[in-house]
C-alpha cells in the first residue's frame, strides 16, 4: 500500500478515486450484462446474432490492438514502468483493453 505522501495530487482526485474503486471491483461489475438478458424475455433473430458477433469481434480487435501496441512492457504489477505507451490504439483511447471488454460484453 502506498502512503498518502507518495500519491500524486492527480491520484487523489475524485475521478481517480472512483477509478480505483471500479478497478478493485472489476471482476463482478460486468455481472449485470449477464443477468439482464437472462431475466428479460426476448426473441432471437439472425440480425441480433450478427450484431452480437460483430460487437464481440470489434471488442477482441480493440483488445488485440492494445496488446500488440503495448507489448510486454505493461504486463507487470509494479508501478515502476519505463515508458508510457502513447502510440497505436493508445493514441485514441487510454485503455483499449477495457474498451474492448466493453464491446465484447455488449
Amino acid at each position: 500500500m502506498t502512503t498518502p505522501s507518495s500519491v500524486s495530487a492527480a491520484e487523489q482526485s475524485t475521478s481517480a478515486r472512483l477509478g480505483a474503486v471500479l478497478f478493485r471491483n472489476r471482476s463482478w461489475i460486468p455481472a449485470p450484462f449477464v443477468v439482464v438478458p437472462l431475466l428479460v424475455p426476448g426473441e432471437q433473430a439472425a440480425w441480433s446474432w450478427t450484431l452480437g458477433l460483430l460487437l464481440v469481434a470489434l471488442g477482441e480487435a480493440i483488445r488485440l490492438a492494445g496488446v500488440a501496441a503495448a507489448g510486454t512492457v505493461t504486463r507487470r504489477r509494479s508501478r515502476d514502468v519505463q515508458r508510457l505507451v502513447t502510440y497505436g490504439i493508445f493514441s485514441w483511447v487510454r485503455n483499449p483493453l477495457y474498451v474492448g471488454n466493453f464491446f465484447a460484453w455488449m
